[in-house]
């Protein structure tokens, strides 16, 4: 089978970084590359100056600049972006001939492309424009009305949607006005290192992803001078990139106004992947306070590493949780402090909990179970493709 990924990020030198979309993107080319799957990855975006020379993973690599059109994007932003991404991966397709592609809902740029392969797309949805829009508390304005409108119009064209959890499922369903039943739940996996049973001895309590306040990092903050004052020898690392508790105040300088310096709690900001592998082992206790989750990514990955997680009951967190984490309500700094010096106070519970994350993740989140999941949906696909 060749299959095509097509994507705005990758965490290859010159693209987008680790995001959400880069993270999936490469775990499942991963996957599809161990499934014996020929994978192709189109990374499109603005720019696209530096590219690798040689494609990490056995992968073909592909990259398209999207430029920004004075005027015509401003009035209709993404439209001439989609219309290129089309146009181009017409192109290589008549070149590979592809049996499935793989694109997601980044803000209608995927429209044409959509509407011209037609029942060979696999729609994945990650949130919508219209949900990042209300979350950051941004304004309606014409060029993100009509952002809304196109992202929401290629949902509806594409004939296989897919998402990550039921609570998604649900959301995307009200959302984009599509049948429930149309959509497929296949959740995300991670990579597991290796099985290791954390010392408590190691107080390290740490956030992974986005500085933000949907991702509850306010929250946190809030929280961090109760857990230290409580357990003077633990430490908070925070690693991710600061959005900022506003446009010029980064989360670590409000933090410092509010509360003073304090040299335990480090904000690590973005990490290599190399950087990260070795963070990750020095890691106590995950902590993901979010407020809203389509998925929660960084649950599964604390699982995987038989790191005990506490995490929120907002959204899509507890499905993927289950009872394997520590469950407190979104917003609750008093609550959240509470729970993560309960874990420091008492390692055997913090050990239990652990250990029953990496049962869970083994049953749901691994990449075999992930690469079974995808290839019998991209064989449906191939399939109906081929009888029309």
């Amino acid at each position: 089978m060749r299959v095509c990924i097509v994507t705005p990020d990758f965490p290859i030198e010159g693209c987008g970084g680790r995001g959400g979309a880069a993270t999936y993107s490469e775990t499942l080319a991963t996957a599809l590359v161990q499934q014996g799957v020929e994978v192709h990855v189109v990374v499109y975006g603005n720019s696209l100056s530096t590219q690798p020379s040689q494609p990490a993973l056995g992968l073909h690599l592909h990259f398209i600049e999207l430029p920004w059109v004075p005027y015509f994007s401003s009035v209709f932003p993404g439209l001439w972006q989609s219309a290129r991404l089309a146009w181009y991966l017409r192109v290589l397709d008549q070149q590979y001939r592809f049996d499935v592609f793989e694109m997601y809902n980044d803000e209608g740029v995927t429209l044409f492309a959509v509407v011209l392969f037609k029942n060979r797309v696999v729609f994945r949805m990650h949130s919508s424009i219209r949900q990042h829009i209300v979350h950051k508390g941004e304004r309606f304005n014409w060029r993100r009305s009509f952002s809304v409108w196109l992202d929401q119009t290629t949902a509806r064209s594409a004939r296989h949607p897919v998402t990550h959890s039921e609570f998604h499922s649900t959301e995307m369903a009200e959302e984009y006005g599509l049948e429930r039943s149309q959509i497929v739940v296949i959740p995300h996996c991670a990579w597991s290192e290796s099985c290791m049973t954390p010392t408590m001895g190691n107080l390290v309590v740490a956030y992974i992803g986005s500085l933000d306040r949907r991702k509850g990092i306010d929250v946190l903050l809030k929280a961090a001078p109760i857990i230290l004052s409580s357990c003077p020898s633990a430490r908070l690392l925070l690693i991710g990139r600061d959005t900022g508790f506003t446009k010029d105040k980064p989360w670590k300088q409000w933090f410092e106004d509010t509360y003073g310096p304090d040299p335990r709690v480090d904000f690590a900001g973005f990490v290599s992947d190399e950087n990260l592998k070795r963070l990750w082992e020095c890691i106590g206790i995950l902590v993901v306070p979010s407020r809203y989750e389509s998925f929660g990514l960084a649950v599964i990955e604390g699982f995987s590493r038989a790191i005990p997680v506490v995490t929120t009951r907002a959204a899509a967190l507890p499905e993927v949780a289950g009872d394997c984490a520590v469950l407190v309500e979104p917003g609750d700094s008093i609550e959240l402090a509470e729970v993560v010096i309960g874990l420091l106070e008492d390692p055997p519970r913090a050990e239990r909990i652990a250990a029953q994350g990496y049962e869970r993740y083994l049953k749901l989140y691994t990449p075999e179970i992930f690469g079974e999941r995808i290839m019998n949906l991209y064989n449906r696909v191939a399939g109906s493709s081929n009888t029309e």
